[in-house]
This record gives structure tokens, C-alpha cells and sequence, in this order.
């Protein structure tokens, strides 16, 4: 894992994800990690996600 500082963190937008803001931390293109990726969500009131499994 890199450090990565939240001021080069980009914005994604996540699948069945509504009225939050999704950022990527961790993968392929941002650090080069290839066995997984992570990031955070900060949901707003009334925002959430849908149940996809």
C-alpha cells in the first residue's frame, strides 16, 4: 500500500451508490495495487446504497 494524500484523491462514481460522495484511496491507477482497491464513502442524510447480492 502508498500513502496517498486526500488532496490527490479523485472522485468515482460508485454503482447503485445515491446522494453520497465516493473516493477512490487505493488501486490500479492510483497506486498501482493490482489484488485490490479501497475506498470511502460519505453518505449525506437521506443518502444511501442499493443491495446488489
Amino acid at each position: 500500500m502508498k500513502k496517498v494524500d486526500f488532496k490527490d484523491v479523485m472522485p468515482y462514481k460508485a454503482p447503485l451508490h445515491f446522494d453520497c460522495a465516493t473516493l477512490k484511496l487505493q488501486g490500479l491507477e492510483e497506486t498501482g495495487a493490482s489484488k485490490f482497491w479501497m475506498g470511502v464513502t460519505h453518505f449525506l442524510p437521506g443518502g444511501g446504497a442499493e443491495y446488489a447480492y
